[in-house]
């Protein structure tokens, strides 16, 4: 859900540039049982978005807000961008001239004297009876000597500025500006509970009435709901027992909590409840619930089994979620692929080296990743050219969508944890349930040819199963008569770890440092080759695969560092997705 992921604002950062492929292969979804479960209405769950605009799409922002100009003041053209007396806002600023990030923005120079009053308004917004209602805003002024004064007002009864009768909920002659006279990573967050207007439909004011100011900008609006408290599965994803027993845990949001009543139903329709009294549960505890009913999934062997689970406290009912068991034949191995763009002339590429170190000691071999080099002399065109990486350093999990090492949180400041980044992207394929398995069983290379036998296991049933087979040799501790150009070693910055100045590689450009997980090959080709499969393949169903080919215009420095990895991609047109991975070194 975006809320979760934005609360932290990051403003700046790289976007995601596109999808690899056009959707997510069905192997790597978890599909809703054609036996529908009870109760039907949907539940609220973590959170919803009422209302979002991070002001990305120019045309998407226009159908989301009406403009005024109650003051008749035709605004300076300070960019030439496209500040008018009848549109004050323009939605397509960038934080500064390199920057992806888009906000809106409204002039505060007038060619006339007169009271200024530039209004945004959001459409009309529905506030649910239950939960807990917020709005939130980044704003800034743009120049940190001319200080914008805005005001944000709500009204129930409609958008024009006559129908905004309520003091403001935010108010200030002075919104802060930063040091510089850019936005990049000096935005200001602001959170206002909008609780006072359950069950109400709402439109919110943004309104710069400064007069002889810059620029006040505006981005990431957002109006979320979250109830009071919060209700969390501990249900396995996948299991191969008979039945699962259905439990988790109820979080206290605002409030205390006494008394509880928690529910699950199944394709039966059979509603089981469990009431908790007596508690005294504080804002921010837990308390875990187990029904004595579990939910039977023997007879669905090879399927996903879904279930719903809810919980109802006081005024906030049927917050609750639904989700699947997959009744498998085992449990598969579950290894996610990140490959990624970089490059010894790419100077941040140095920071992927360091994610990637992250991620390793957070996930260990559960991540397989593959250093896919463009332009330089490890290059390997093919690999490199179908990725189309859209900049440098980037990287793809599983072939889904590009994501980067890191994220620019504040001014100076990175995580390798943040919004579009490829730890964000490993969660989420680690949580997806894999239809099957692929192993090496052996790999060599003899006289110039690699040789693999693996055997595939499908531990879910796949109608019509479409899968290519490929694989990547990759090799550690590669030196060449190459340097890495180091952009980091003009920081002290911590975070940049022994690439920053003054540091074991703190140089604009490193001599000597070994490369590692560099792709030497992959074969026969980016997509693969198809295997041959029944056409309707059963849970249990196992195969095995050999293959070998030529490694003429390989280039490997010493066989004692090299890597076999083994590529199950999802072969169906338009797809091309990765559904499972193993990696062993070459014997």
């Amino acid at each position: 859900m975006k809320l979760t992921k934005y609360l932290a604002f990051a403003t700046a950062g790289l976007l995601c540039a596109g999808l690899l492929a056009t959707s997510c292969s069905d192997d790597n979804d978890l599909p809703v049982p054609p036996t529908p479960v009870s109760p039907s209405e949907p539940f609220m769950s973590e959170g919803e978005e009422l209302f979002a605009c991070d002001f990305q799409n120019k045309e998407a922002a226009e159908q989301l807000f009406s403009q005024y100009n109650t003051g008749h003041l035709t605004p300076l053209d300070p960019w030439a961008i496209g500040f008018t007396k009848e549109k004050p806002w323009y939605y397509n600023i960038k934080d500064d001239f390199s920057s992806q990030n888009r906000w809106a923005g409204s002039s505060s120079m007038y060619n006339e004297s007169g009271t200024p009053g530039l209004w945004l308004v959001t459409l009309g917004i529905d506030i649910p009876a239950q939960g807990e209602s917020m709005l939130l805003w980044q704003s800034q002024s743009l120049d940190p000597k001319k200080l914008e004064s805005m005001k944000v007002l709500i009204s129930t009864t409609g958008s024009t500025p006559d129908q905004f009768t309520e003091a403001p909920v935010y108010q200030t002659d002075a919104e802060p500006g930063g040091e510089s006279e850019t936005m990049d990573g000096e935005w200001n967050d602001h959170f206002v509970s909008l609780n006072a207007y359950a069950g109400k439909r709402i439109w919110i004011a943004f309104v710069n009435d400064t007069y002889n100011g810059s620029v006040l900008g505006l981005d990431n609006i957002y109006v979320t709901c979250t109830p009071s408290f919060s209700l969390h599965s501990e249900i396995d994803k996948v299991s191969t027992a008979d039945a699962v027993t259905i439990k988790g845990y109820i979080q206290a949001g605002r409030e205390t909590i006494n008394n509880y009543t928690v529910h699950y139903t199944c394709a039966d329709s059979v509603v089981r409840t469990r009431t908790y009294t007596g508690l005294n549960i504080a804002p921010g505890e837990t308390h875990r619930f187990e029904f004595e009913e579990q939910l039977p999934i023997a007879d669905k062997r090879g399927a996903f089994v879904s279930y719903r689970l809810w919980g109802n406290i006081g005024t906030d009912e049927r917050v609750g979620l639904t989700d699947s068991v997959a009744s498998a034949a085992f449990v598969p191995q579950k290894r996610v692929v990140l490959e990624e763009g970089t490059g010894a002339w790419c100077g941040w590429c140095p920071l992927g080296i360091l994610a990637f170190e992250h991620i390793e000691a957070t996930y260990g071999e559960q991540v397989i990743k593959i250093a896919v080099h463009n332009d330089d002399i490890f290059a390997v065109p093919d690999y490199d050219g179908n990725l189309n990486f859209p900049g440098f350093p980037c990287g793809t999990v599983n072939r889904i969508t590009y994501s980067y090492p890191y994220e620019l949180v504040g001014e100076n400041t990175y995580t390798f944890d943040g919004v579009n980044t490829w730890t964000t992207h490993i969660e989420e394929q680690l949580a997806v349930v894999n239809r099957s398995e692929v192993r090496i069983t052996s790999a060599s290379i003899t006289d110039g040819v690699l040789e693999v036998s693996s055997k595939l296991r499908f531990a879910l049933d796949v109608d019509a199963p479409t899968y290519n087979i490929a694989y990547v040799l990759t090799e550690n501790h590669v030196e060449g008569k190459v340097y890495q150009t180091n952009y980091l070693a003009q920081s002290t910055n911590p975070f940049f770890g022994r690439f920053a100045h003054g540091q074991e590689y703190g140089k604009d450009r490193i001599v000597g440092m070994p490369f590692e997980e560099v792709a030497r090959g992959i074969y026969p080709a980016y997509r693969g080759s198809t295997i041959r499969l029944p056409k309707n393949v059963k849970a249990g169903y196992e195969t095995t695969i050999n293959n070998s080919y030529s490694l003429e215009d390989t280039k490997l420095d010493n066989l004692d560092n090299v890597y076999v990895t083994i590529l199950v991609i999802d072969g169906r047109e338009g797809e091309g997705v990765i559904l499972a991975a193993d990696r062993i070194k070459l014997q």
